[in-house]
């Protein structure tokens, strides 16, 4: 559902002026507008373009109908969502390996690790269980 929110919310800024919405938001929710994060905010939020925030809804609708599918399959108990579930959290992997590349922290091995030692139970929990 979140996916969902973020999707339908970038798409609703497409045809708006990031920056002055920001600083709205800023307002509404009593934001210290001097804070050093609310400018980092804003100036990001300001160079936005159009295109980005299309890409963006485009990836977190796509994401969101995966989640969707995965969620169901598993609901009902079909094998493909077991090695979809396996895929999609494999997938991040290489995320959080360039991550790790670019800016080494203990808490991104940590994030790494466990979700190697996840993909890795999954992978062990679907050779067992194998169906005929």
């Amino acid at each position: 559902m979140l996916m969902l929110v973020v999707a339908f919310g970038a798409h609703a800024l497409v045809s708006h002026d990031l920056s002055q919405w920001a600083h709205g938001m800023t307002g509404e929710l009593q934001m210290q507008m001097h804070s050093h994060y609310v400018q980092l905010l804003l100036a990001k939020l300001g160079a936005m373009q159009p295109h980005s925030l299309e890409a963006i809804s485009a990836v977190a609708f796509g994401f969101a109908m995966l989640l969707a599918t995965e969620g169901i399959g598993l609901w009902l108990e079909k094998r493909w969502a077991e090695y979809l579930t396996v895929g999609v959290t494999a997938s991040l992997l290489p995320v959080e390996l360039y991550e790790l590349w670019l800016h080494a922290t203990a808490m991104k091995l940590v994030v790494l690790c466990a979700n190697a030692a996840v993909v890795g139970y999954l992978v062990v929990v679907l050779h067992r269980e194998r169906r005929p």
